[in-house]
């Protein structure tokens, strides 16, 4: 049985008002009429099991954003039953098993001492000598498993305030040293440029890989380093990858774990790309004549643009440099080059439109910048042009624009998320790829608008209940958590490329607290889903144990009160009931963005047993738990 639900009511629920006769005659026949028609609309839209019914852990996590409203009630029930809890096919439980032994094979075999002592010993920074550089705190949560919770207390770490100057003094100290290999040197002047426009340096290749980590990986692949090798077998066999499976009317279909040098169907470019909540596509949208036949035909804008030709573009840009295969390099230009003279719509700048122009654009730009040398002239303005504009309505621009100015004139409370930090990262990337510091800048603004405010809980005024390092989308789900810390770390790893370590230094290492934390939560996870390593309230939500909401509502988290509010079925109103029971539910931690599965929603389901839904003679999908 659920477990005694504490609710806060609003006073305003509880008030009389005081009304007309007329007005309430007028009010009671406004009602009856709605009621009418929500009967009839109902029926003709809505099935016995969908929208209302959206309660398990991943159909909290991928819909609980959209609306309640009923404007937004049949997209709801869609994604719902999108992503209701099912079975694997045999075929696919098959391939990810395969995948997780590989993945426990290469741990056993490859000796890792850089994860368990090399990098666990403190460096000594020579803090306090003449010459070195200024000190700085990194404040971090360091935790001590109880018997019913875990305790920690904030460990303030001496770190050194690396500047620009001090960084390049290093760095150039580095490669002219003895110590690096002759191919190391040789590979690294080959592939590094600095362009300085209008008095501001950029460094070539920037965007989060730099020409140092690239010359050091291809030499560790050349001489057959094991973890290079693994991590190559990775990237272009797909080895011990598990797909990401979709199972349709059409059949089984998984994104590509692999990366072909030759064969790969893409590039899918669409002429407009318009994404609702939840990844799915608008009304009327168009989708390649070469997207693949079993894939879900009601998201192609997503996984065309997403996770095919931009996951695929950067995968590419990687082996090139890991092989020296022009082959990949080829691809990634066709790939850009076919969707700048292709695409000229991108929406809906309301839904998620924004948020799919950054996934796919921060991709292809990276991308671009790691092969750069081999772009034919005109190729990086002509990407840049076709993302940052002119603004006009309905172009790529506009809808980050468009998300980013909104937010700044609604200036609700935790409105910064994974949204910005995908936004920024984009920025950013576009930036180094078009030497341009006012695009670049306006990455790092909202990287240090969001660092302050996404990452501010455990700290004074926000300390109460909250652990240093939690964000504003903690208690959301951990699924949207690791892409918004994604976006930060990745957003920093950009300007340590550029010689600048004050994103990672920010707000006294911000970066390093979220880390530590979301770690510490993901391990207890991994360990059982264990209790007694979680920080004290927390706890993995459950829908069998998950207090039920007042009759007539559903439970949404909501990120403003950082708390579950009960909602109205009936319009989507605030019913004025708040979740107070005091525990801190965590979600999404059972299918992170890789390795999961999904039912596409033009499927038809069919109740065969507890947890189990047939599809046309095939099993659906079992999420990872």
């Amino acid at each position: 049985m659920p477990p005694e639900t504490s609710y806060s009511i609003s006073d305003n629920l509880l008030r009389r008002r005081t009304m007309s006769m007329p007005a309430m005659l007028c009010m009671l026949l406004a009602l009856l009429l709605q009621q009418a028609w929500l009967s009839t609309a109902q029926t003709a839209e809505v099935a016995p099991v969908g929208w209302r019914l959206c309660n398990s852990d991943e159909q909290l996590v991928q819909c609980g954003a959209i609306p309640l409203t009923r404007r937004y009630r049949v997209h709801r029930r869609d994604c719902c039953r999108l992503y209701r809890p099912g079975r694997f096919p045999q075929t696919t439980q098959a391939v990810v098993a395969a995948a997780s032994v590989q993945q426990a094979s290469v741990a056993s075999t490859i000796p890792r001492s850089d994860l368990t002592t090399d990098y666990l010993t403190q460096p000594n920074y020579y803090l306090g000598q003449t010459g070195c550089p200024a000190v700085l705190t990194a404040n971090t949560p360091t935790f001590t498993t109880g018997t019913s919770y875990s305790n920690f207390v904030i460990t303030g770490t001496p770190i050194p305030n690396l500047t620009k100057a001090v960084i390049q003094r290093v760095k150039s100290s580095i490669i002219a040293g003895t110590s690096l290999p002759t191919d190391v040197l040789n590979y690294y002047n080959s592939i590094r440029k600095v362009n300085t426009v209008n008095g501001v340096s950029f460094n070539h290749p920037g965007a989060g890989t730099g020409a140092a980590e690239l010359a050091l990986m291809r030499y560790r692949v050349n001489t057959s380093a094991p973890v290079q090798s693994a991590a190559r077998d990775s990237l272009i066999t797909g080895t011990g990858v598990k797909p990401k499976t979709y199972v349709t009317a059409a059949g089984t279909w998984s994104t590509p774990a692999d990366c072909p040098a030759t064969g790969y169907y893409g590039p899918l470019p669409m002429g407009s790309v318009q994404v609702r909540y939840g990844g799915t596509d608008a009304t009327g949208v168009i989708c390649a004549s070469n997207y693949p036949s079993t894939a879900p035909p009601t998201s192609c804008g997503h996984i065309s643009f997403v996770e095919l030709d931009g996951q695929m573009s950067y995968k590419m840009a990687l082996a090139y440099h890991a092989t020296g295969d022009t082959r990949y390099s080829d691809q990634v230009i066709n790939i850009v080059t076919t969707w700048c003279n292709t695409n000229t719509r991108w929406g809906y700048h309301y839904e998620n439109g924004p948020l799919e122009a950054g996934w796919g654009v921060a991709a292809m730009a990276r991308a671009l910048e790691l092969v750069r040398q081999r772009a034919p002239a005109g190729l990086i303005q002509k990407f840049t042009t076709w993302v940052m504009g002119p603004p006009y309505t309905g172009n790529i621009i506009y809808n980050m624009e468009y998300y980013i100015n909104l937010t700044i004139a609604q200036n609700r409370p935790n409105q910064f998320g994974n949204w910005h930090t995908t936004l920024g990262e984009t920025y950013m990337a576009v930036g180094v790829l078009s030497d341009n510091i006012n695009t670049y800048n306006k990455g790092v603004s909202i990287f240090n608008t969001v660092i302050s405010k996404y990452l501010r809980w455990g700290k004074d005024p926000y300390a109460a209940g909250r652990v240093l390092g939690e964000c504003s989308e903690t208690l959301r789900d951990m699924y949207h958590t690791q892409f918004g810390l994604g976006g930060l770390a990745q957003m920093a790893a950009i300007a340590w490329d550029q010689d600048d370590a004050s994103l990672y230094t920010s707000n006294n290492s911000a970066i390093a607290s979220m880390m530590e934390t979301h770690a510490r939560l993901t391990n207890a996870w991994l360990n059982s889903k264990s209790i007694a390593m979680l920080p004290q309230n927390c706890v993995y939500y459950d829908s069998s144990t998950f207090p039920k909401p007042p009759t007539g509502t559903t439970w949404k988290f909501d990120i403003d009160t950082q708390l579950w509010r009960a909602y109205k079925t009936i319009d989507g109103s605030y019913a004025g009931v708040d979740l107070t029971d005091g525990k801190k539910y965590l979600l999404g931690f059972g299918f992170l963005p890789t390795g999961w599965c999904v039912c596409d929603r033009a499927t038809r389901h069919a109740e065969v047993g507890p947890g189990v839904i047939a599809v046309k003679n095939r099993s659906c999908c079992q999420h990872r738990a």
